[in-house]
C-alpha cells in the first residue's frame, strides 16, 4: 500500500495565495466582526458516544426571533438573520458542541443564508447533514419557526434514518425535546407527502401507491419507492389490467401477437461486433460442416425425448447466408419462425462430430452467432431442452399473469418480462413529465422501427391499466399519477397547515430530482404563494458530480440551473469544497475522472485532517489480489467496501469472499466487510474500497433518446441526448465510487471489451500520478 510524503501536485504559490484570499472573504462573509470558531470536521463524530469525557451541556434556551427589522438593503422575504443572531448561535454552537464538531465557514455560509432560495454544493464528504441540521436548529431555534412549518426531504433510507437520530439528538442539545415520532414527521419524503395529501381527498379516499403495495414496509410510505423489480401483487395488478385489455381491445391482442413472435426470435447482433468478426472468417468452412452438425444436434435431441415439438413442423431446410448454405431443424407455424436446436448444457463438453477438431458446443456457438449476424429470416435458437418445453407455454401466454414472455428493447442490457417492461417505460416517460400514450406518438416510436409493435402495445394497455387500477376500491395510482394529480387538478381539499409543512423546505441530494418532482415542488410553492401563506425559504443541497440515477429520469440539469428553475426575489449559492472523508490523493483522482464532464465552476475539494497521500491504485482484475487486499485491510481492524457494476458478479464475490465474510460476522462486526453495486454505495465510506469493474456507457438507447429530445433534456446541441447524458454519468458514477474511500482505493479493471461510448478508466491515462496502473505490469509478470 504505498504511500506519498506529498500532495500529488502543490498549487503554485501565486494560486495558493488566492484561495487564501477567498477563504478570508468566506470568514468575513459568515462571521460578520465575531470571533472565529476553530474550523474543524463537523460531520466526523457527529455523535458524541457514551465514552465521550466531556461535561454535560447546559441546554440552551429558546430564543425567539429578534423584533428589529431586517436591513432595508436586504432583498423582499430574505429571512431576519442579523450579526447579533449570528454571534449568538455560534457562541452557543460553540459551547455545546464542543471543538471537533464546530461548522468551518463555508458551512457557517450555508446555515446563515438568508436568501429565499440558496443552492448548495456539497462534495464528497463535505459534512452536509449536520449543517442541514444546524439550519433547521436556526429556524426553528433562533428565527421561532414553528417546527411543523419545516420539512426536510432525503432520498435514502440509510439518510433519512441517520438524519432522524440527528435531528433527535442536537435539539436535546438546546433544551427541546424531539420524540420519534415528531423527527420523522419533519423528516419526508415527496412521495409520503404527496400521497398523505391525496389520501384526504375524498375521491380518492384510502388510496393506495403502487409501488408500496406488497412491500414489506408498506406501512411505512417514506420508504423511497425505488425497487427495480416488482413483487407477486404487483405483478398481478398488472396482469389483470393486462387480461382484461387483451379480451376487449383487438389491436392491443394483435400487437401482443407481434411482440410473442418477436421475443422468441434469436437476438441479432451488429455485423462489427468481435465475436462476429472472428468467426466470419471461418463461414465457408462452418457451412461445409453444418449439415452433419445439424443432423448429429437432432439426434441428440430426440434421444433425450425432447424432439419433435408441438406446434414444429420438423423438417430439416437450408438457408442461404452470405451465399453459404445453413440448416435448420423445422419451422413454427404459430410464431412464423424458423426453428434451430443448440447442445444442451446438461450434454458433455467434449462430445465432438467424427472427425470434428472442435467440441460440438464450440461448432454450435459459431453457428450462432452467424446466424444472428446475417440470417435475415426470423429464427427461434432454443439452447436447451428446457426452452423446448417452455416454447408451446410462452406462445400461448398466462392470461391471468400476463403474457409470460420476456422483451428486450434495442439499446437495453437485457431482456425483462413484459409487463414489468411496460411500467418501467411508462415510470421513465412520466419522470421527464410526459404523458406516455401522447409521447410515443409525438415521437413516433409506434411508427416505425423493430420496437412499434412494443411502443404500440404500451400505448394501449398504460391508459387502459392506470384507470382500471384508479376505479378499483380501494383506488390505486402510481406515485407519478399522484404527483400529477395535483399539478393538474390544484390542491383543493388540503387545509393550510398540510400545505405550510413546505414553508421552509430543505432538500438533499437535489441533483436525483426527475422533471416531474420538479413540477411538483413548483406547483406547491405557487400554491403557498396563492394563498397568501408566510413567506419560507428553499434551501437545496446537492453535487451535480453525483447524479447517477438518469436511467430512471432525475437529471442534474435542475440542479445546475437551480437560479432559472426556481424564481426567488434572491438567490445565494454555497460551496462546501472541505473533504472530511477522503485523503487527498483519493479526491485529486476521483475529480480527475469527473471533470471529462461539464460541470459547475470552481469546484475543488480540499482534504481536512493530516492524512498520507497515497494515489488510487488500477489493476487488471484478479481474484487473488483482490482476496489478498480484503483479507489484509481486515486485519489491519479497518473497514472495507468492495462494489460491483453487475448484479451476476455478486454470487462470485460472495463466494471468493466468504471465508472473511464469516471472520467478520464471527467477530460480531458483521459491516466490516459490505459487498453492493456502485449505485448502492452512495452515502457510505470505508476505509478501503475495491471497484469490481469499469464505468461505462455503451449507447444506443434509441427510444430513451427519443423521449429526452422531447422532454429537452441531455446536453445542448446533441443529436442522441440520452446517450450523450448516460456518457456523462459514467464518469460521474466513478467518482462516486472512488470517493468512498477514506484512504485506499484499488479499481479492479477487466481487459478489453466492446466498444462505448464512455469509459471512465480511459481517464487513468495523462493523470500524471494520481492513479498508479499495474495493470500491464501484472500481465508481463504472469507471462513471464
Amino acid at each position: 500500500m504505498p504511500t506519498r510524503s506529498k500532495e500529488p501536485a502543490r498549487q503554485p504559490w501565486l494560486k495558493r495565495l488566492k484561495a487564501y484570499v477567498r477563504e478570508l472573504r468566506e470568514l468575513t462573509s459568515v462571521y460578520d466582526g465575531a470571533p472565529a470558531a476553530p474550523t474543524s470536521n463537523i460531520k466526523q463524530q457527529a455523535r458524541p458516544t457514551a465514552k465521550a469525557a466531556r461535561p454535560a451541556p447546559v441546554p440552551a434556551k429558546p430564543r425567539k426571533a429578534s423584533p428589529a427589522a431586517a436591513p432595508t438593503d436586504q432583498p423582499e422575504g430574505a429571512l431576519p438573520i442579523d450579526a447579533a443572531l449570528r454571534r449568538r448561535m455560534k457562541a452557543d454552537v460553540q459551547r455545546l458542541l464542543g471543538e471537533h464538531r464546530q461548522p468551518n465557514a463555508a458551512q457557517w455560509k450555508m446555515i446563515f443564508s438568508d436568501a429565499p432560495a440558496t443552492c448548495v454544493v456539497a462534495g464528497a464528504g463535505a459534512g452536509k447533514s449536520a449543517s442541514l441540521v444546524l439550519r433547521v436548529v436556526l429556524l426553528v431555534e433562533y428565527l421561532a419557526v414553528p417546527l411543523e412549518q419545516v420539512s426536510v426531504v432525503t432520498f435514502t433510507r440509510e439518510s433519512r434514518k441517520d438524519f432522524i437520530a440527528r435531528l433527535i439528538e442536537t435539539f436535546a442539545l438546546w433544551g427541546r425535546t424531539l420524540s420519534e415520532r415528531q423527527a420523522r414527521d419533519r423528516v419526508r419524503t415527496f412521495h409520503s407527502r404527496a400521497l398523505g395529501w391525496a389520501q384526504a381527498q375524498p375521491a380518492l379516499a384510502g388510496l393506495k401507491a403502487f409501488e408500496a403495495l406488497g412491500q414489506g414496509g408498506a406501512g411505512d410510505p417514506d420508504q423511497p419507492p425505488f425497487a427495480l423489480a416488482l413483487n407477486n401483487q404487483q405483478r398481478d395488478l398488472l396482469g389483470q389490467a393486462y387480461s382484461a385489455l387483451l379480451q376487449g381491445d383487438a389491436h392491443f391482442a394483435e400487437s401482443i401477437d407481434t411482440l410473442r413472435r418477436q421475443a422468441l426470435q434469436l437476438e441479432r447482433l451488429g455485423r462489427d461486433h468481435p465475436d462476429v468478426r472472428t468467426r466470419a472468417t471461418v463461414m465457408g468452412l462452418a457451412a461445409q460442416r453444418d449439415s452433419a452438425l445439424t443432423e448429429q444436434v437432432r439426434a441428440l435431441w430426440q434421444a433425450a425425448g425432447a424432439w419433435p415439438l408441438p406446434g414444429v413442423e420438423a423438417a430439416t431446410s437450408a438457408l442461404q447466408l452470405r451465399g453459404h448454405a445453413f440448416h435448420v431443424h423445422g419451422w413454427h407455424a404459430g410464431a412464423q419462425a424458423w426453428v434451430v436446436l443448440g447442445v444442451d448444457p446438461r450434454e458433455s463438453r467434449d462430445l465432438r462430430r467424427a472427425q470434428g477438431e472442435l467440441p460440438l458446443a464450440a461448432e454450435v456457438a459459431v453457428k450462432r452467432t452467424l446466424f444472428q449476424a446475417f440470417c435475415d429470416q426470423p429464427v427461434i435458437w432454443l439452447g436447451s431442452y428446457s426452452e423446448g418445453q417452455a416454447l408451446a407455454k410462452r406462445m400461448a401466454g398466462d392470461a391471468g399473469r400476463g403474457p409470460g414472455l420476456e422483451y428486450r428493447l434495442v439499446g437495453e442490457h437485457r431482456a425483462q418480462p413484459l409487463l414489468e417492461l411496460f411500467y418501467q417505460v411508462a415510470s421513465f416517460i412520466e419522470s421527464l413529465g410526459l404523458d406516455v400514450a401522447d409521447a410515443i406518438a409525438r415521437a413516433g416510436l409506434a411508427e416505425q422501427g423493430a420496437d412499434a409493435a412494443f411502443f404500440q402495445a404500451l400505448a394501449r394497455f398504460w391508459p387502459a391499466c392506470t384507470a382500471r387500477w384508479r376505479q378499483a376500491s380501494p383506488p390505486v395510482m402510481p406515485y407519478n399519477h399522484i404527483f400529477s394529480h395535483f399539478i393538474s387538478q390544484g390542491f383543493d381539499g388540503i387545509e393550510d397547515p398540510a400545505i405550510d409543512v413546505f414553508r421552509h423546505l430543505l432538500v438533499d441530494e437535489f441533483q436525483d430530482v426527475s422533471a416531474l418532482l420538479v413540477a411538483w415542488l413548483k406547483a406547491v410553492l405557487a400554491e403557498r404563494e396563492r394563498r397568501g401563506l408566510a413567506r419560507g425559504s428553499l434551501l437545496c443541497v446537492g453535487d451535480d458530480w453525483q447524479s447517477i440515477y438518469g436511467w430512471r429520469g432525475s437529471s442534474p440539469s435542475f440542479f445546475l440551473d437551480f437560479e432559472q428553475v426556481f424564481q426567488a426575489s434572491a438567490h445565494a449559492r454555497v460551496m462546501l469544497r472541505d473533504n472530511y472523508r477522503c485523503q487527498q490523493g483519493v479526491i485529486d483522482a476521483a475529480e480527475w475522472v469527473v471533470k471529462a464532464t461539464p460541470s459547475l465552476k470552481g469546484k475543488k475539494a480540499r482534504a481536512v485532517g493530516e492524512r498520507p497521500v497515497a494515489p488510487v491504485q488500477v489493476l487488471a482484475r484478479d481474484d487473488a489480489s483482490l482476496l489478498a487486499k480484503v483479507q489484509a485491510h481486515i486485519e489491519a481492524d479497518e473497514t472495507v467496501l468492495v462494489l460491483y457494476r453487475r448484479a451476476m458478479d455478486k454470487p462470485e464475490l460472495e463466494k471468493l469472499l466468504k471465508p472473511v465474510l464469516e471472520r467478520c460476522k464471527a467477530s460480531g462486526k458483521p459491516e466490516r466487510l459490505r459487498l453492493m453495486t456502485y449505485h448502492a454505495a452512495k452515502g457510505l465510506e470505508a476505509d478501503a474500497v475495491c471497484l469490481m469493474g469499469d464505468c461505462t456507457y455503451q449507447g444506443g438507447g434509441q427510444w430513451r433518446n427519443a423521449v429526452y429530445r422531447l422532454a429537452g433534456f441531455g446536453p445542448a446541441g446533441a443529436e442522441q441526448p440520452y446517450d450523450a447524458a448516460q456518457a456523462e454519468e459514467a464518469y460521474r458514477l466513478a467518482y462516486v465510487a472512488i470517493t468512498r474511500a477514506r484512504q485506499h482505493c484499488y479499481w479492479f479493471i477487466e481487459p478489453g471489451g466492446q466498444a462505448v461510448l464512455a469509459k471512465a478508466s480511459s481517464r487513468v491515462a495523462g493523470s500524471k500520478g494520481l492513479f498508479v496502473d499495474s495493470r500491464g505490469l501484472e500481465s508481463s509478470a504472469t507471462g513471464a
